[in-house]
Parts: structure tokens; sequence; C-alpha cells
């Protein structure tokens, strides 16, 4: 990959950050707010669903939107997969966020709220590159 690419990558990557940060207020307050009345797992389920519909809206039309290109592929259903896609990488997450978070509150002496911090700030980076380079891809079809 040449430096200019690189620099056209910038951009994105900011949006990025900033939809996940909005995201993760989201999940995180309805992490907070569930957790008053569920265990952890379902309070991480309520919580990642808040901000995966948050994070699914706002990628698909303000971080990716530039990369997007649904001229080969009738609108609806370019979204269809997309939202599709995307559900599928939020279960993944809602999976790994979940074992992640009862794996540290078990062998750790972090509280759920910090243990959730630390595994989604891992999960971050991959979840960029599969939204980026699989979710809201070119198609060139």
């Amino acid at each position: 990959m040449s430096f200019i690419n690189r620099l056209e990558n910038i951009p994105v990557w900011l949006r990025y950050i900033g939809v996940m940060g909005t995201s993760w207020i989201v999940d995180f307050a309805a992490f907070a707010l569930a957790g008053l009345f569920f265990d952890i797992p379902v309070s991480q389920a309520i919580a990642r669903a808040c901000g995966a519909l948050t994070g699914f809206l706002l990628h698909k039309f303000a971080t990716f939107r530039p990369i997007a290109n649904p001229a080969t592929v009738p609108a609806q259903n370019f979204f269809v997969r997309q939202f599709f896609a995307y559900t599928l990488l939020w279960l993944f997450g809602w999976i790994v966020s979940t074992a992640g978070i009862l794996a540290m509150v078990q062998w750790t002496p972090l509280n759920k709220f910090v243990a959730k911090f630390s595994v989604e700030v891992l999960l971050v980076p991959v979840n960029y590159l599969i939204m980026r380079r699989f979710i809201f891809r070119k198609d060139s079809t």
C-alpha cells in the first residue's frame, strides 16, 4: 500500500473512531442500566444490540458512505446484505466480549465495567478491519 493510499484512509479511520465512540457510549450506558436488573450476559446482549443498531446506521451513512458503491446491487438488497453481515459481526462481538468480561471478572480483581472496557478496546481494530474489508467494501460485481 502506498503512502498516498494510507493518507486517504485517515478520514475514514477518524470517522470510524467518532462513530465507535458514540456507539460505545450508547452500549456502555445500556450495559450500566441493564446491569441494574440483569446478569452480565443479558446486560451485554442488550448493550451490544443498542450499540450495534447505533453503529450500523452511523457507519452505513457516515463512516463508510464514500466507500460503499451500491450501483451494481439493488439498493434494498445491498442494505439487507450489509445489515446481515453487520449482524453476524455483532453476534461474533457479543460472544467474544461476553466471554472476555465473564473471564476477567472471575479470574481478575477487575469489576465488570473495567473488564468490559478492556475487552471492547481489543475488539475495535478487529471490527474496523472486518467492516472496511467485508461489510462496507466496494462491490466489484
